[in-house]
C-alpha cells in the first residue's frame, strides 16, 4: 500500500457556498487528513452543522459589535449633547453677568445723576435763601 492509499480523504464543510448541505448554502472541499487540522483553523468545519453554528456564532458576534457600536454612537450623542447645554449654560451666565453690571452701571450713573441734581438743588436753594 502506497503513503497516498493510506491517506483518508476528508470533507470539510464552510457556510455560504454554492452547494446545499441540508438546506444550508455550503462550500464543501475534500482534503487529506493531514490537512484537516490547517483548514480547520481557517474556519472549516468537519461537520454541516458545525458550519451552520460557526455561521450563527459570526452572525450573533456581527450583531453584538453593531449593538455594541450603536450603544457607543448613542453614548457620543448624549455626551455631545450635555457639552452644548453646558455650553449653552455658560453662555447664559455670561450674558446675564453682562446684564447684571450693565445695570449697576446703569444705577450707579443714575444715583450719580441724582446726587448732583440734589446738589444742585441744594446750591440753588443755599444761594436763594441767601438773597
Amino acid at each position: 500500500m502506497t503513503i497516498l492509499a493510506a491517506m483518508a480523504a476528508v470533507m470539510l464543510y464552510k457556510y455560504g457556498g454554492k452547494d446545499k448541505v441540508w438546506g444550508h448554502p455550503m462550500e464543501i472541499t475534500t482534503v487529506d487528513d493531514a490537512e484537516v487540522k490547517s483548514h480547520v483553523a481557517k474556519g472549516w468545519s468537519e461537520h454541516p452543522l458545525d458550519a451552520v453554528d460557526a455561521e450563527a456564532d459570526r452572525i450573533e458576534k456581527e450583531e453584538a459589535e453593531e449593538s455594541e457600536a450603536i450603544r457607543l454612537a448613542e453614548e457620543e450623542r448624549k455626551r455631545k449633547e450635555g457639552e452644548e447645554l453646558l455650553r449653552q449654560q455658560e453662555l447664559d451666565a455670561q450674558r446675564e453677568q453682562d446684564e447684571l453690571e450693565r445695570i449697576e452701571a446703569e444705577n450707579k450713573g443714575l444715583k450719580a445723576t441724582q446726587k448732583k441734581a440734589k446738589q444742585e438743588a441744594a446750591d440753588k436753594a443755599s444761594g436763594e435763601g441767601s438773597n
